[in-house]
This record gives structure tokens, C-alpha cells and sequence, in this order.
């Protein structure tokens, strides 16, 4: 084999290598993450713990009513909804207002400071903690919508397997073409990466936290150092898994889809605009060294289909690159599935590869030219954020 052969070979072959094992791990977290709608309640069980919902807002007048009262039309004896209206500008804190003068069991909290060292978000959820009065934690992002019942089968679910934090895959609704293939893409790379059928296993590593619903065993959360501990973390959900996980607590994670549901972005330029910290705070870390070189991995990885073109490719590099191209198309297809999302865009999910490179480094050179992260309202300094960085994805 010569020089271009062997550069052939790894071009075409460490890509097809990769995306096979994606569609391994892909049918992995498929058969291995449980679905909560599928979760069978005991209908003759008269006695439920108390339970107390935790859901931040900022500036969030278009969906949080919706979320309330499909929070509120839960058949729970013993809810306690705390809604905190993180120094919204818009019309959040009036809606909350006005629901809770019709609900007593809905609680409105006002910030209108937020204190040095902390973020935003994380500020919220700890003063919401102060006043739950539940055995039982849900913090909650407050433009996720409830089906009925959903609140007893996640419940069921925890006391059944023992443990201290259940975090759900909601159901999140389409926004547009351009932003499905992404989500795709970031759905293959989230069935490689983050090993979420070994959530529940306490020796593994693997960690489980997506905000629009992460439920939390009082007892377990006050026995670690609580949000404190997050003060400052960008990837406030995941955080809180590691948080419960690496202080004794048992953790899983389901599939939220049919049980909850929210419009996440409306478009493809909303996630662009809206996703600054994911990409440039979670995903690199803050450096542009990582970046550039997630950047430059991805784009091989999901631009190695144009060999097909090169004419005369040898027959092992067609087979080897046409096998690669269908276990990547195949995995999207499958977790876009798994989640309820379109299956067009997953088609051609190596597009939303490179969409998420564009992000990616658009994201990464906007948070050094402001030199850090904006969010709600309040610019953070990267070497700020980065000290006390603790989820390293």
C-alpha cells in the first residue's frame, strides 16, 4: 500500500469506524433508556409524597402560562409550584402573578438582583429551593408543557429503581430544516458520547442532566453541597447530575417524549443567536484551540462522503465510505425517531454537521470579541466561567 493509499484508507475509514460505533451506541440508548409514558402507575395508590416544581423564567411571557397550568392540572395531592421570574423585562412576572392569585399552590418569587458569582439561571433555581417545601425536587425550565400523568410516572419510576435524580429527554418541537438537521447531529453525537444507558449504573462516570426536567430526592440534593457547588457553571443541568452522582446519589435518565414537550428554538437563526454558551462555553471550553480542532474533526467526519466523487476511487474505499455514510444517516434516522422529531433533516444529517461547525466557531469567536458569554442579560468573563468550570464534556 502506498502513501496515498494509506491516507485514503484513514480518510475514508477512521470516519466509517466512528459513525459505525455511533450506530452501536445509538441502538444502545434506544433499547437501554426506558420511555416514561410506558411507565405503568398503581391507580388504587391514594398516598404520594410531596412534590415541589422548581421553574425558573426569564422573559419568557409567550410560553410559561401554558407550562403552569399543564403543571397545575396535574392529579398530584401534594404539589408545591414555585415559579421564579428571573429579572424578566417582558410580561413573565405579571403571568405569574396573575395564575397564582387563582392557584394558591402556586407560589411567585421576584429576583430583581442578581448577587456577584453567580449566573443567572443557577441564582434562580437556589433561591426556588428556599421555598419548596417537597420531599421531592423538580426543576423544570418553564417553557416545557405537561401531560396529564406524566408527574406520577416520573415519580413511580424514581421509587421504583431507588433514586435520587431522574432526568428526562423531553419531546421538543420542529424548528425548521436547517435546525432539525442539527438537532439530528447532535443526537448521533450525544448517543456516542454520553453513554446514557450507564447513567444508572453508580461505578460509571457517565452523567445525565437536561433542564426541562431534572426530579431530585430532597434528602440526596441537601446532603450535597447544592447549587452553591454551581454557582458559576454554564451547563447548569448536566452540572446538577454531576452534583447528585458524585456525592453518593443514584441517577437515570428516560425519554420524555409523549410526557413533555416544548418549542425549544423557532428557527435555525433563534439557535444560532440564543446558543453562544453551549457551543462556545460547553463544547469548547472556552478555547479556541479546542474549537478549531472540534472543528476541523467534525468537518472530516461529516464531509468525508464527497470520496464518492473522486473518480476512479478505489472499490474498498467506495464500500468502506458508502458503509461509514449509511450507519451515520441510519443513527440519525433512529434516534430522530426515538425522539419524535422529523426524519427528513435527519437524511441529511452529515449537513447538520457542518451547521453545527458554522456554530461552533461563529460562537467561539463572538465569546472572544465580548470576551466571555452574555446571558440573561449580564456578560460573564471567560476567565470567570472557565475557574470554575466543572462538566467537561
Amino acid at each position: 500500500m502506498n502513501v496515498l493509499e494509506l491516507l485514503l484508507g484513514l480518510g475514508v475509514g477512521v470516519p466509517a469506524l466512528v459513525w459505525l460505533v455511533a450506530l452501536a451506541a445509538t441502538v444502545r440508548t434506544i433499547l437501554s433508556v426506558p420511555l416514561l409514558r410506558n411507565v405503568v402507575v398503581d391507580q388504587t395508590r391514594t398516598a404520594w409524597p410531596t412534590l415541589s416544581v422548581i421553574s425558573p423564567a426569564c422573559n419568557e411571557a409567550q410560553g410559561i402560562e401554558a407550562s403552569l397550568r399543564s403543571l397545575l392540572q396535574q392529579d398530584w395531592p401534594a404539589l408545591q409550584l414555585v415559579a421564579i421570574n428571573d429579572r424578566s423585562t417582558d410580561d413573565t412576572g405579571a403571568i405569574m402573578d396573575r395564575v397564582a392569585q387563582e392557584d394558591p399552590r402556586l407560589t411567585a418569587v421576584h429576583i430583581t438582583q442578581l448577587p456577584d458569582g453567580w449566573l443567572g439561571k443557577v441564582h434562580a433555581l437556589h433561591q426556588g429551593t428556599r421555598h419548596a417545601r417537597g420531599d421531592w425536587l423538580l426543576f423544570a425550565d418553564a417553557d416545557v408543557e405537561f401531560a396529564p400523568g406524566s408527574l406520577k410516572q416520573a415519580i413511580t419510576h424514581a421509587e421504583a429503581r431507588g433514586l435520587d435524580l431522574l432526568t428526562a429527554i423531553p419531546e421538543i418541537a420542529p424548528m425548521g430544516a436547517a435546525g432539525d438537521a442539527v438537532f439530528n447531529a447532535a443526537g448521533v453525537l450525544l448517543c456516542l458520547g454520553a453513554r446514557l444507558w450507564a447513567v444508572k449504573d453508580p461505578a460509571s462516570t457517565a452523567v445525565a442532566g437536561v433542564g426541562a426536567f431534572i426530579l431530585v430526592r430532597r434528602s440526596a440534593f441537601e446532603a450535597s453541597p447544592g447549587f452553591e457547588w454551581l454557582r458559576l457553571e454554564v451547563a447548569d443541568d448536566v452540572g446538577l447530575g454531576l452534583l447528585l452522582k458524585t456525592h453518593g446519589g443514584r441517577c437515570d435518565v428516560v425519554n420524555g417524549r409523549g410526557a413533555l414537550r416544548l418549542a425549544w428554538y423557532a428557527s435555525f437563526v433563534d439557535l444560532r443567536d440564543k446558543m453562544q454558551k453551549n457551543f462556545f462555553g460547553i463544547l469548547a471550553r472556552f478555547s479556541l484551540l479546542r474549537a478549531l480542532a472540534m472543528a476541523a474533526v467534525l468537518t472530516w467526519w461529516s464531509t468525508f462522503p464527497v470520496a464518492l466523487l473522486v473518480p476512479g476511487l478505489p472499490a474498498w474505499a467506495a464500500v468502506t465510505t458508502g458503509v461509514g455514510l449509511l450507519a451515520l444517516v441510519a443513527s440519525a434516522v433512529m434516534y430522530a425517531a426515538w425522539a419524535r422529531r422529523p426524519l427528513g433533516p435527519a437524511v441529511v444529517v452529515p449537513l447538520g454537521m457542518v451547521l453545527m461547525v458554522y456554530l461552533l466557531l461563529r460562537s467561539t469567536v463572538v465569546g472572544r470579541r465580548l470576551g466571555g458569554i452574555t446571558w440573561r442579560g449580564r456578560l460573564y468573563p471567560t476567565a470567570l466561567l472557565k475557574a470554575a468550570q466543572k462538566v467537561k464534556v
